[in-house]
């Protein structure tokens, strides 16, 4: 009896130092826990909104800042040159959208259906959202209709019944590069939009 509890305290001396390491990586990362309001560049103009940074020291009075750049997804401007080329159905399609969008119909506007906007265009954060982090997993959640997303961070992998189940915001799994954290997100629904025009392609 005396060998087998020399033996296990053996063991569990062996395995504290690496239980102690990894607790110590794990407190090496980032905590994104927190609630995150959307910067608004032209002022407080929105109730909840925070208001835009102070201008950098040295600024003229009444200076206009310089626009921002912004990515246009419809395959004509904005894309790198190494970009997939996006084809003629795919284009078509965007224009369907963009031209019903820009009408003012709602029949492609989530919101109007009160649904998600779906990866990515939920992690937009039109309203604000709160991050809970712990050591195996990061929840979002989004003011905007209830959006809800879970990042897995203890290796798992979607089961082929969570892959043949598409949602709004998929299945995100995520690791650590660093204190970069990177998330793969699949089993995402066709319906969802990248932004306000651009659905999703195979």
């Amino acid at each position: 009896m005396s060998k087998s509890i020399a033996l296990l305290s053996a063991v569990l001396m062996c395995a504290l130092p690496e239980s102690t390491a990894s607790l110590r990586a794990q407190e090496k990362h980032p905590d994104f826990t927190g609630v995150y309001y959307p910067i608004n560049p032209f002022g407080n103009v929105g109730r909840g909104r925070t208001a835009a940074p102070p201008p950098a020291a040295g600024t003229p009075a009444g200076a206009v800042p310089p626009p921002r750049p912004v990515l246009v997804l419809d395959g004509r401007e904005g894309r790198p040159d190494n970009a997939p080329k996006l084809t003629a159905e795919y284009l078509a399609k965007w224009e369907i959208i963009r031209k019903s969008r820009m009408a003012g119909s709602d029949e492609f506007d989530p919101n109007a259906r009160c649904v998600s906007a779906g990866m990515p265009n939920m992690m937009s954060m039109t309203y604000g959202m709160e991050i809970q982090q712990t050591r195996d997993r990061i929840t979002i959640y989004g003011e905007l209709n209830d959006v809800y997303r879970r990042i897995y961070l203890d290796g798992r992998k979607p089961s082929p019944k969570v892959l043949d189940d598409p949602t709004f915001a998929g299945y995100s799994t995520g690791h650590w590069e660093g204190d970069t954290l990177v998330v793969d997100t699949v089993a995402i629904r066709e319906d969802t939009l990248f932004d306000t025009f651009s659905p999703h392609s195979d």
